[in-house]
């Protein structure tokens, strides 16, 4: 399962900023050994993003 959320703000045409974020879920579980199928979703990968899109006019 994958929760994934996008924010954009245009400021003025062209000119764009995003932020962003995204996290991976699977269902296993840590045992101190290793890795183990298990009934609850644990996080297993995230990631944060921050862009900006200038529209250069001449």
């Amino acid at each position: 399962m994958t929760l994934d959320t996008l924010v954009s703000f245009t400021y003025i045409p062209g000119t764009v900023v995003y932020v962003g974020y995204g996290s991976a879920f699977e269902k296993i579980r840590w045992t101190g050994d290793e890795y183990l199928d298990s009934h609850r979703f644990l996080e297993t990968k995230r990631g944060f993003f921050f862009k900006i899109s200038y529209l250069w006019r001449w």
